[in-house]
C-alpha cells in the first residue's frame, strides 16, 4: 500500500480531534496516566527488527509495503480486541497522524506511536472503570426483552461517548446476569443449607438480595483489578506489543521477544520448569489454557482442556484472586509456585455458559523431561472370534538434537523394538496432539517405515529448494501403518503423515485436514551494533518466517495440510483453529514432484495402501458411524457443542438465561451419562515404556481400570483400532489367541 493513500484533506477533524486528545480527563483527576518513554537498547532493538523483518522473512517484501492504517489497528487490538473502551474517532486519529509517519518511526527506532496509542487506551479505561464504579451503585433491569453479544471482535469501535454507555450497560447487565447465575447454580450445588440464616429477598423471580450484593461485588473487584493493571505497563510491555503486531503483519509465527519473554520461551524448550504443565494464553481479558503439556498434573487431571478460561486462582485452601483483565505474566507467577504446593483454579469449560464455574485444584510439580517422550501402548482389538494385537505409539513432539540420548526417532525405535517383540500386528502413529518440533527428526521418524526416498522440501526466500531425504535403506517397521491426526496436528506432524502418504506407506485417519503450517521459523538474537553500550549479555530476539514445507509430492502443507483418506466426525471442524484461519497466513504453493519411485531397496513385503484398499476400509468405518451408539453420542455431542458456538447473542432477562442454563445442564448430565457407560467397555491395553522412563522410576499404568468419575473413551481411537484390525484381518494377520483377561468376544 502506498504511503499517499494515507493523504486527506480532514485537516478540520484532525483539529477536532487533537483538541479532543488534550481535553483535561474526566472523573479520575489524580490519576495520573503513565508517560513511557523507550530506552536507548530498546531504540536499538526496534531499528533492528524492523531491518531484520526485511532481511530474513520468507516474503522478502519491504515494511514500508505493509499496510499501515491495518497495522495502527491490528496494535490497537492487542489491547482492546472486543472494540470496548477506544472511540471510533481514536482510530480516525491515529490512523491520520501516526500512520503516515510510521515507516519514519520504525526505521529510527521512534516508539512514539505505541505510547501515544497507549496512553489514550489507558485514559479511555481509567474513564470507563470510573463509570463502571458509578452504575454499580445503581440497580439492573433483568427483566427486560434486549441482548448482549459479547464476541464484539468483527464489530467497529463505538462512535461516540453515547454509544459507548449504550454498549457497556448491556456488558454490564451481561455480566452482572453472570455471577448471578454462578452463585445460584454452586448455592444449588452445595448442602442445601447457607452459612447465613438471613432470610434471601426475592423479587418477582429476581435474584435474593445476597446474591445481586455478591455479584456486584465481583465485578467491582474485578474493574479494581483492572484498574491496577493499568497502571503497572511498562516500556518494554508495550514495545514487545507494538514490534509483534509490526512482525505479524508479515505472517502470523513471527513474533519479537523481550528478553523475559525469550527466556521463557527457551525454558519451555527445555522442558524444565515447575508448574501445572499448561500453555496460556491472553484473549479479551482472559487467561486461556492453549495446551495441555504431557505428563502434567493438568493434563493428568483431566478436568481441563483446551480453551478453558481461567478466571480465578487461589494459593492452597486461600480465597481466590479474581484474574479476568490481569496481566498474563502475573496470572502465571500467581499458578506457578513451589514443587508439591497445591493451586486450585476456578474455570469455565469452553464452549459452555459464561455463568457455568467449576474449580479445579492441582498439585505443582517439575515437568519432567520423560513427560514429553513417547509412549506405547499394547492393545487387543476384537474382531469376531479373533483378537488382534495392535501397538499405538503416542508422539507429543519431535524432540532431540545433538549430544542427547533421546530423540523421537530413537525413542520411537525402542519401542516398536519392544512392540514387535510382543508380536503386534499393526501400528497407529498418534499425532493428534502433536504441533511439530525438529524438521531433522520428522524427516529421521519417517525413515523408520519407508526404505529410502525423500521426505520433504524445503524452499528459501530466495527461491532455493532443499530436498531432505532418507538414504538408510533398513526400515525398523514394514507391517500396516496408520496415522492419527486432527486440526492441532500441526508442522512436523504434517511432513511426516504428507510423507507416508505421498509414499502409499501409511493410511491418514482424523480430522478433514491437519492443521495446514507449512511454515519454518528461525530465532534471531538482536545483533551487539544496535545494542552498544548495553553492558547486560542478555538480548531480545525475533523469531521469523524464512522457509517454507513442501511434500515429495510438490503439495504445500501451509493452509490447506494434510487431507485424511478416512474422515471421522469431529468438533475440530467448527473451530477456528487451522492455519487458514490466521490473519496473515502465507499462501498455499506447489513445486516440482519429486520421482521417489526410482529409489532402490523397496521391498515388497511393505504394508502398501491402495485405492482399493482405502475404498474397502473407508466404506466399512463410514457404516460404523452410521449405526454404532458411540457415533450416535459423538454427532449429538457435537450438535449441541456446534448450537452452543453459534449463538453470538444472550438474552438479557434473568428468566430466559435461567432456562438455558437448566437446558444445558440437562443436556450435558444425558451427555456425560451416556459417555461413562461407552467407557464401561474397555479393550485390554498395556503400556510400554521406554528406558530411560523406566530407569527414572517410572512404572506402566494400570490401563484397564474403569473410573465412573472420571471415565475415558477414545472414539477416534477407537475408530482407529477398528479400522487397522480389519486392514490386519483382510492380509490374513489376525490371531485366534484370545487374551485370558478379556471377558467376550465381539465386534467393537
Amino acid at each position: 500500500m502506498s504511503l499517499s493513500s494515507f493523504k486527506t484533506s480532514a485537516k478540520a477533524t484532525l483539529t477536532l480531534l487533537t483538541l479532543l486528545a488534550i481535553l483535561p480527563l474526566n472523573g479520575h483527576a489524580e490519576r495520573e496516566i503513565t508517560k513511557l518513554k523507550p530506552t536507548t537498547k530498546m531504540v536499538g532493538e526496534t531499528k533492528w527488527v524492523t531491518q531484520a523483518l526485511q532481511r530474513y522473512h520468507y516474503l522478502n517484501q519491504s515494511v514500508d509495503d505493509i499496510d499501515f492504517k491495518e497495522f495502527v489497528r491490528t496494535f490497537m487490538e492487542r489491547f482492546d480486541g472486543f472494540h470496548m473502551y477506544f472511540l471510533d474517532t481514536d482510530r480516525e486519529d491515529f490512523e491520520i497522524r501516526l500512520g503516515l509517519n510510521m515507516p519514519t518511526y520504525l526505521s529510527d527506532g521512534n516508539l512514539y506511536p505505541a505510547y501515544k496509542i497507549f496512553e489514550r487506551f489507558q485514559k479511555r479505561s481509567f474513564e470507563r472503570i470510573d463509570w463502571v464504579f458509578e452504575r454499580l451503585d445503581k440497580p439492573f433491569e433483568l427483566t427486560s426483552d434486549k441482548t448482549y453479544e459479547p464476541d464484539r471482535k468483527e464489530a467497529e469501535w463505538p462512535k461516540d461517548k453515547a454509544a459507548a454507555d449504550k454498549l457497556w450497560e448491556a456488558r454490564l447487565t451481561y455480566e452482572i446476569l453472570n455471577e448471578v447465575l454462578s452463585e445460584e447454580a454452586s448455592d444449588k450445588k452445595g448442602d442445601g443449607e447457607k452459612e447465613s440464616t438471613e432470610e434471601k429477598e426475592s423479587v418477582s423471580g429476581g435474584p435474593s438480595k445476597e446474591v445481586l450484593e455478591e455479584a456486584v461485588k465481583t465485578i467491582r473487584r474485578r474493574f479494581e483489578r483492572w484498574e491496577k493493571t493499568l497502571g503497572e505497563y511498562e516500556s518494554w510491555n508495550v514495545q514487545e506489543i507494538f514490534l509483534t503486531s509490526l512482525t505479524n503483519m508479515f505472517d502470523p509465527h513471527s513474533t519479537f521477544m523481550s528478553v523475559d519473554s525469550l527466556e521463557q520461551f527457551n525454558e519451555q524448550i527445555n522442558n524444565s520448569f515447575v508448574g501445572i504443565g499448561a500453555q496460556l494464553q491472553s484473549e479479551d481479558g482472559y487467561c486461556i489454557i492453549k495446551m495441555l503439556l504431557p505428563g502434567g498434573p493438568a493434563k493428568a487431571s483431566e478436568e481441563l482442556g483446551k480453551d478453558d478460561k481461567i478466571v480465578g486462582v487461589a494459593q492452597g485452601d486461600d480465597e481466590f484472586v479474581d484474574v479476568v483483565d490481569m496481566n498474563l505474566q502475573k496470572i502465571v507467577k500467581l499458578i506457578k509456585g513451589p514443587k508439591n504446593t497445591k493451586v486450585r483454579l476456578e474455570i469455565i469449560p469452553a464452549g459452555a455458559d459464561p455463568s457455568d464455574r467449576k474449580i479445579v485444584s492441582l498439585i505443582r510439580d517439575e515437568i519432567k523431561l520423560t513427560a514429553n517422550l513417547a509412549r506405547a501402548e499394547i492393545i487387543e482389538v476384537p474382531r469376531g472370534d479373533k483378537i488382534v494385537p495392535i501397538g499405538l505409539l503416542d508422539l507429543p513432539s519431535f524432540y532431540g538434537g545433538r549430544g542427547r540420548s533421546s530423540s523421537t526417532s530413537i525413542d520411537i525405535a525402542e519401542l516398536i523394538g519392544k512392540l514387535k517383540k510382543s508380536d503386534v500386528k499393526g501400528l497407529i502413529l498418534d499425532l493428534r496432539h502433536n504441533g511439530g518440533g525438529l524438521l531433522s527428526e520428522a524427516v529421521k521418524l519417517t525413515g523408520l517405515f519407508i526404505p529410502q526416498g525423500p521426505v520433504v522440501q524445503v524452499k528459501d526466500t530466495t527461491g532455493r529448494i532443499k530436498k531432505h531425504v532418507d538414504r538408510d535403506p533398513k526400515t525398523v517397521w514394514d507391517g500396516p501403518l496408520m496415522v492419527l491426526v486432527s486440526r492441532y496436528s500441526a508442522s512436523a506432524s504434517e511432513i511426516v503423515a504428507g510423507a507416508l502418504q505421498d509414499h502409499g506407506r501409511a493410511i491418514i485417519v482424523g480430522d478433514t485436514s491437519t492443521h495446514g503450517k507449512g511454515t519454518v521459523q528461525a530465532i534471531f538474537q538482536v545483533d551487539q551494533p544496535f545494542v552498544f553500550n548495553f553492558r547486560d549479555a542478555k538480548r531480545s530476539a525475533a523469531k521469523v518466517t524464512i522457509q517454507q514445507f513442501y511434500l515429495p509430492s510438490g503439495r504445500s502443507t501451509q493452509n490447506e495440510g494434510v487431507s485424511s483418506d478416512i474422515v471421522l466426525p469431529s468438533a475440530n471442524e467448527y473451530l477456528p483453529i487451522g492455519e487458514s484461519d490466521l490473519p496473515k497466513a502465507l499462501k498455499w504453493g506447489k513445486i516440482p514432484r519429486l520421482d521417489w519411485e526410482s529409489f532402490p531397496d523397496r521391498p515388497e513385503k511393505s504394508a502398501r495402501l491402495s485405492e482399493d484398499l482405502v475404498k474397502t476400509l473407508g466404506t466399512a468405518s463410514t457404516n460404523r458411524q452410521g449405526s454404532l451408539k458411540e457415533f450416535a453420542y459423538l454427532k449429538d455431542s457435537i450438535d449441541w457443542f456446534r448450537k452452543n458456538r453459534e449463538q453470538k447473542s444472550y438474552s438479557l432477562n434473568l428468566e430466559a438465561r435461567r432456562a438455558k442454563a437448566a437446558n444445558d445442564k440437562k443436556k450435558k448430565d444425558e451427555l456425560e451419562d451416556t459417555l461413562k457407560t461407552l467407557a464401561k467397555d474397555k479393550l485390554k491395553a498395556t503400556e510400554i515404556l521406554l528406558n530411560l522412563a523406566l530407569k527414572q522410576g517410572e512404572e506402566p499404568s494400570d490401563l484397564n481400570e474403569y473410573d465412573e468419575d472420571d471415565p475415558d473413551f477414545d472414539i477416534h481411537r477407537r475408530e482407529g483400532l477398528r479400522i487397522m484390525a480389519e486392514w490386519i484381518d483382510l492380509r490374513g494377520g489376525a490371531s485366534s489367541t484370545v487374551s485370558q483377561n478379556t471377558e467376550t468376544k465381539k465386534d467393537i
